[in-house]
């Protein structure tokens, strides 16, 4: 799908900035600027995925929702620390990577079999505009 495809790159954008900062010198600026992208990404990603996984009727998407919520409530977490001064951004990148590994290749490719199975095509979802347009957001092949 790629439009989860692009947004799940930009995570991957994140945790790069995030460990080539801690390979620099971590500055106030730069970690704030990629907690708030962290938190702006949770927003968007989890909202656009959560959506699609309604609207293709996967069976997985409240336990789905729940782990989202659970890397939101971490970024909500992080940003409180940050502020009070009391942020470790190497257990930021830690828990990160740990996430994606998990998040991607394990629970999000349930998804993505799911849709194979049933010969759901999402291919032409690319922006949140082709989400939201109409009503026909699946595409189906074969029978």
């Amino acid at each position: 799908i790629p439009l989860i495809d692009h947004q799940h790159q930009r995570l991957f954008e994140l945790v790069e900035d995030l460990r080539v900062l801690l390979l620099v010198k971590p500055t106030k600026e730069g970690l704030s600027r990629i907690l708030q992208g962290l938190s702006n990404y949770c927003l968007g990603h989890f909202g656009a995925e959560e959506l699609l996984m309604e609207a293709v009727g996967f069976p997985g998407t409240k336990a789905h929702k729940a782990i989202h919520r659970g890397l939101a409530e971490n970024a909500m977490r992080w940003m409180e620390e940050f502020a009070a001064d009391r942020l470790s951004a190497t257990d930021v990148m830690r828990t990160l990577r740990a996430w994606l590994r998990i998040h991607i290749s394990a629970e999000d490719r349930e998804y993505a079999l799911y849709c194979e199975e049933r010969k759901i095509s999402l291919a032409h979802v690319v922006t949140i505009s082709d989400l939201l347009m109409g009503t026909e957001v699946l595409g189906t092949h074969g029978g």
